[in-house]
């Protein structure tokens, strides 16, 4: 699959943000029992899960300090999945996790 322009992203400034309620407080094993889900947590896994995974991605929240570094990599992400910005401090008080690359929530 050829790489396209990376997708716009959606900026995020508010912990609060209704789009991105699924990725606060996440406990991993309520999204797989209840909604067959999983988060997808690294530059290494977010990869696997765009170029070799037989899952697809729901949306995407990054940290937007990630965003170039990952730009090659997002440019994978089909058209229909947003792609969710935000700086450390929000992705921080969205939950415990460490945010630290490429979080996604598939």
């Amino acid at each position: 699959m050829p790489d396209r322009a990376v997708p716009p992203t959606i900026p995020i400034t508010d912990p609060d943000d209704p789009r991105i309620a699924t990725y606060r407080h996440v406990r991993e094993p309520d999204l797989v029992y209840r909604a067959g889900q999983f988060v997808a947590e690294g530059e290494v896994v977010l990869r696997i899960l765009l170029t070799a995974s037989r899952h697809g991605a729901e949306s995407l929240l990054i940290a937007d300090r990630r965003l170039a570094a990952l730009a090659p990599l997002l440019a994978r992400v089909p058209e229909a999945v947003p792609v969710y910005a935000a700086d450390q401090k929000v992705l921080v008080s969205t939950d415990t996790r460490n945010w630290s690359s490429g979080d996604t929530k598939n």
